[in-house]
């Protein structure tokens, strides 16, 4: 019995702990500004494109992304289709590479 009461501890708490550390759409929108420009700046994430990049998502992040909650995780999807562009959980934001 002890066990059990453990187990759904450790359960419920990386439920509970993902749901409050869900990234929000600016993150997924930043993220997935820095990944698209970075191939086409020199220094990577820190460039300077790539800075503006970012700093911009927030600002057109309704127009190109459509940001989906699903309290322990999120995803984002193109307003148009359902291709899946980025994927969410524990503030880290993974950019979905297709070819």
């Amino acid at each position: 019995m002890a066990m059990k009461f453990k187990s759904g501890l450790l359960v419920g708490g990386l439920v509970v702990a993902a749901a409050l550390t869900n990234p929000t759409k600016d993150e997924h929108a930043r993220t997935l500004a820095e990944e698209t420009l970075a191939p086409l700046s020199d220094g990577g994430r820190n460039s300077t494109l790539a800075r503006i990049g970012s700093a911009f998502a927030q600002s057109f992040s309704d127009a190109v992304v459509d940001y989906h909650n699903y309290l322990v995780f999120s995803t984002t999807t193109r307003p148009e289709s359902d291709e899946q562009l980025t994927i969410g959980c524990f503030r880290y934001v993974h950019v979905i590479k297709r070819e």
